[in-house]
């Protein structure tokens, strides 16, 4: 019974591990994604600005 208690708290932890990285990828492609937005946006108002 102990070996299955680890491995079922290794699956777990494997599980855990895996949804928290999955979680920092997405977090992290939002930022850049957000980042690259912001960048564009500023580049418009700025090339508006020159415009004016």
């Amino acid at each position: 019974t102990s070996l299955y208690t680890v491995l079922f708290a290794g699956r777990k932890q494997f599980w855990l591990i895996r949804s928290l990285h999955l979680l920092t990828f997405l977090f992290h492609t939002q930022t850049v994604l957000n980042n690259f937005s912001n960048l564009s946006n500023t580049k418009g108002s700025a090339r508006e600005l020159r415009i004016m």
